[in-house]
């Protein structure tokens, strides 16, 4: 039996795996609306030498406990069930329904926006301009065109796929989009 704490985990990555297949949300930010995106930055983080080291003389549990594997595992799980279930929802949604969809991801983005407004705790001179200057960058690359015949090759994917990873888990950026 799964205990219930990793099944809320599991949910938390359905719910992030729903909202990286689509444009302009991220799973990232999903993570720091459900309060669990420092966890998760932690983990990530955590595949470092240390953890190497541990696999190195083959301390399974110690690099398992140094990543919090548990926590990662269930998100996975979660993640790409969410991924594979709701692909092919998300794809009629946006054919059929896409005012509504849109709506919810407004809704969700703006959301974000408010919890990361508010983990902010002074704002200065300097922030507001660092705000001003990212908002017309966003505003920039969403105008950009798209690419309508891209290089061929694996490394091209590679490097596409790398991106889009990072920006899954950035709140604000969408790896859905960059793709």
């Amino acid at each position: 039996m799964i205990p219930r704490r990793d099944l809320v985990f599991i949910g938390h990555g359905f719910l992030m795996g729903a909202a990286d297949i689509i444009p302009g949300v991220s799973g990232g930010t999903v993570a720091l609306i459900l309060g669990i995106y420092e966890r998760l930055v932690t983990a990530v983080s955590r595949f470092n030498l240390t953890f190497f080291g541990h696999l190195r003389r083959r301390e399974w549990l110690a690099a398992a406990a140094h990543v919090d594997a548990g926590f990662l595992g269930a998100l996975l799980i979660g993640i790409g069930t969410g991924i594979v279930c709701l692909a092919s929802l998300m794809h009629w949604l946006l054919e059929n329904q896409r005012q509504h969809t849109f709506a919810v991801f407004f809704g969700l983005i703006l959301a974000s926006s408010w919890i990361v407004a508010r983990m902010i705790g002074r704002w200065s001179a300097l922030r507001a301009v660092l705000l001003a200057a990212a908002v017309v960058a966003a505003w920039l690359f969403v105008g950009m065109e798209f690419l309508q015949s891209p290089p061929e090759g694996l490394w091209y994917i590679f490097v596409c796929g790398t991106l889009a990873i990072c920006a899954m888990i950035l709140p604000g950026v969408s790896g859905a989009f960059l793709m």
